[in-house]
């Protein structure tokens, strides 16, 4: 019987392959195996995203047609996979940043038969060394876009406010575009999520504090 740590990889690798594919076909792409595989910081060739790509299929999470030993080169979301990523975007009730916080544990993602994409126990100074999969990165960068475009015309608490905002967003930008250590840039969406939190209400706002809750789940 599978321990519940492996259940629980399980279904982040899932996940993970599932929200990349999501994004890919969001853009109008219709992605092969091999682009998926790096999208999760994988070598194309690796055998555990055949095998996952057929799990997937065996759960009608993903539709497509099998290659002898390659997994399903083509495939494409089910709507039960559209409705998995759905579940996943959206922001935990428990997920509440605050300003100063600590994350004590992060899990990554493993591929299995030993490939992991990412795994790491977050603790104060340990926290820095687990590179962000490459469409997280691409989540992150859209999100500060984001925040950085709509930001300046929120009404904050002070002034001090938006500069903090400006100060991180320029931050988390270099860190991802450099060495994409997931804890850090976790600790930094954290911080400006919790200002955005803290600003006056508005249907703006509010969008921007949804999408870094639904990063903060994912980076988390």
């Amino acid at each position: 019987m599978p321990s519940q740590d492996q259940i629980r990889e399980d279904a982040q690798r899932r996940v993970a392959f599932l929200s990349a594919l999501y994004d890919r076909e969001r853009d109008g792409q219709s992605p092969h195996l091999g682009q998926l595989a790096e999208d999760l910081g994988l070598d194309p060739n690796d055998p555990s995203i055949h095998r996952l790509s057929k799990d997937l299929r065996d759960a009608n999470l993903i539709a497509g047609t099998g290659v002898f030993g390659g997994g399903i080169p083509r495939p494409r979301l089910t709507e039960a996979g559209k409705q998995t990523v759905m579940r996943s975007l959206a922001p935990a009730d428990a997920v509440n940043p605050s300003r100063g916080s600590t994350n004590a544990t992060i899990s990554g993602i493993t591929m299995g038969d030993g490939n992991t994409v990412s795994f790491m126990q977050n603790s104060p100074g340990g926290s820095q060394e687990t590179t962000l999969m490459p469409f997280m990165q691409r989540r992150v960068l859209a999100w500060l876009d984001d925040v950085d475009k709509r930001a300046p015309k929120h009404h904050f608490t002070s002034s001090q406010d938006l500069a903090d905002i400006q100060e991180l967003s320029a931050e988390l930008r270099t860190e991802v575009n450099g060495e994409a250590r997931q804890g850090r840039v976790r600790e930094l969406t954290q911080h400006i999520v919790g200002i955005l939190s803290a600003a006056s209400a508005s249907l703006v706002s509010n969008g921007l504090v949804e999408a870094g809750q639904a990063l903060l789940q994912h980076l988390g």
